[in-house]
């Protein structure tokens, strides 16, 4: 019983998805409604059929939030003819403000086919907030900015469904398992999906009927770009990955970033570790105050600073205290994700 009904919660969702054109407002909506539909009935000990009927009214009402399917939609031929350029991501002059404060001020640069591209600073100095507008979830206030030679600013919502996106805090139906999470994503997204292969591609292929609550953390930011990864996106989003996690569960998201840049993706990540940017990024834009202050490869960043004759004022040790945890633990940094 709990499973039909979880699994007509799913369907419904999805219908409800594909009805408002692919917009997650009504969705969610919908989803509040049911959780508030299932306390009234627990605590009132109401009927079913009460029950289904306030469901698929809040349906009906969400569906009108959300706007009803139009039959024929540029969305649709923009992201169904898509050609990618040698530039995967352009920015030009981003201008984000909250109130009195400017949280992104001027931010330009391209990312390139193939490449991880990182963008680097310490919290609040806009790295969240500029790819946001680059995925098309906050709108761009002054600047242009393209991906996959689209307009941001024009199509979002053909953008949104080029590009996969692993924000800093992802929330999943707890009692559906990793293959029902990824087929549900897959008919959001109208797309086929091998659900083992994608959670074989992050080595998770032996969780595929656990749920998402039963995962450790870094099996979680795992499973998030395995979810990002539905949609055979363009351009993967991943918004400080490997925040929170031990050193082992960190290196495990490293080598399957890895391996995704080996497959040709685009990817733009957002970190304060420097230490990761430099291990994963082909380029970095250093940011600070909203404004991006310093961009290249790590090494040339590297160089440009001791061809000013800095120099520390210790010696650096060849080994590092996580160097140190790792050995101690019997752990290789190679060796195969959990």
């Amino acid at each position: 019983m709990v499973h039909d009904r979880i699994t007509g919660e799913a369907v419904l969702y999805t219908w409800l998805f594909n009805r408002t054109r692919g917009s997650l407002l009504p969705v969610l909506l919908l989803h509040s409604a049911t959780s508030i539909t299932g306390l009234y009935l627990a605590a009132a000990g109401g009927s079913v059929v009460v029950g289904v009927a306030l469901t698929w009214l809040a349906a009906l009402m969400a569906t009108f939030a959300g706007g009803a399917r139009k039959p024929a939609e540029s969305v649709g031929s923009v992201s169904a003819e898509v050609v990618l350029p040698e530039t995967s991501i352009t920015a030009i002059d981003l201008h984000k403000r909250y109130g009195p404060v400017e949280a992104v001020r001027g931010v330009s640069f391209e990312v390139r086919e193939g490449e991880i591209f990182g963008l680097l600073g310490r919290n609040g100095a806009g790295k969240t907030t500029t790819i946001e507008m680059l995925e098309g979830l906050r709108r761009i206030d002054r600047g242009s900015a393209t991906v996959a030679g689209i307009s941001v600013a024009r199509h979002a919502r053909a953008v949104r469904r080029l590009v996969g996106i692993q924000l800093q805090e992802a929330a999943f139906f707890d009692r559906l398992s990793l293959t029902e999470l990824l087929c549900l994503f897959g008919d959001l997204y109208e797309t086929p999906v091998d659900a083992m292969v994608l959670l074989a591609q992050v080595g998770l292929e032996d969780k595929a009927r656990a749920s998402v609550r039963t995962l450790s953390g870094g099996q979680k930011r795992r499973f998030g770009i395995a979810v990002a990864l539905v949609n055979r996106p363009a351009v993967l989003f991943l918004d400080e990955p490997t925040t929170g996690l031990d050193p082992h569960a960190r290196r495990g998201v490293w080598r399957l970033l890895a391996s995704i840049r080996r497959q040709g993706l685009s990817v733009v990540l957002t970190t304060h570790y420097i230490e990761e940017a430099e291990e994963l990024c082909d380029r970095v834009a250093i940011m600070d105050e909203g404004k991006i202050v310093a961009l290249d490869t790590p090494s040339a960043l590297i160089q440009q600073l001791l061809d000013t004759g800095f120099a520390r004022p210790a010696a650096v040790l060849p080994v590092t205290l996580e160097d140190v945890f790792l050995h101690i633990t019997g752990h290789d940094v190679n060796e195969e994700m959990e």
